[in-house]
């Protein structure tokens, strides 16, 4: 269901054909427009196996300050849809939140703002501390996880062993061990899904300390938006997407 459609300063992006992904950071992209092909970044470190495939109809965008690479790679068209695409960039998902909490569009931290970014706890550094706005101060741990890879309707993560993953998550439990409110928001940047479920199968450590997590009251929530290229837009599909670990 679409709840709602945004423009959060969407960069402005040009489509191509995905040619290769050349490493775990570049791919190979020839551009729709003049047929030049380029290096683009990638900034996201899972396998996207389901969507860095030769052929793929993707958006990118230029970097300001280009280096070995040129531009970045933004979104990837769906195959049945051209008009939704799946977010592959991941300080764009990261920038997408921090406007949904802005605006107080997010029913979890209503409450809440950003009072800080990359915060170190422990022997990890986690994405926020947000602080509440109320009359006593109450902190909130959050790390953010990308959940771009779809089976059975639902988004799942990790879609491959995460090491610097299960750091995070031991770290959010120990706090909460501490009676500190703790939350992990799972991102699922595509379309079409009904829930959040953890990658078992590609991860099943995740899917164990996701289990704990829970039981000792890090709090589980997901939401998902996904790319229109034909209005340049971020359309919000759920704020409050269900998360099933079972």
């Amino acid at each position: 269901m679409l709840v709602m459609l945004i423009h959060v300063d969407a960069p402005s992006v040009v489509p191509g054909i995905l040619l290769r992904r050349k490493n775990r950071f570049v791919v190979e992209i020839v551009l729709e427009h003049d047929e030049r092909e380029i290096l683009a970044h990638l900034n996201n470190t899972g396998r996207l196996e389901q969507y860095l495939v030769a052929g793929k109809k993707v958006h990118v965008y230029s970097l300001s300050k280009p280096r070995k690479t040129t531009h970045r790679l933004f979104s990837v068209e769906e195959d049945s849809d051209s008009r939704k695409s799946a977010i592959v960039d991941t300080s764009y998902q990261m920038k997408i939140f921090e406007h949904l909490i802005a605006r107080k569009y997010l029913p979890h931290f209503a409450s809440y703002r950003i009072e800080r970014r990359n915060v170190k706890i422990g022997h990890s550094l986690l994405d926020y501390l947000l602080v509440s706005e109320k009359k006593v101060k109450k902190h909130l741990y959050l790390e953010i996880k990308s959940a771009v890879y779809r089976r059975d309707g639902f988004a799942m993560y990790p879609d491959c062993p995460s090491p610097r993953g299960h750091k995070h998550v031991r770290e959010l439990i120990s706090l909460a061990r501490h009676k500190i409110r703790t939350a992990i928001l799972f991102i699922a940047a595509l379309p079409n899904v009904r829930a959040f479920r953890p990658f078992k199968e590609a991860d099943p450590k995740m899917a164990s300390l996701l289990q704990e997590a829970r039981q000792v009251g890090v709090e589980l929530m997901a939401l998902s938006f996904h790319h229109d290229p034909s209005k340049n837009a971020i359309v919000i599909e759920d704020f409050v997407l269900p998360v099933v670990l079972d």
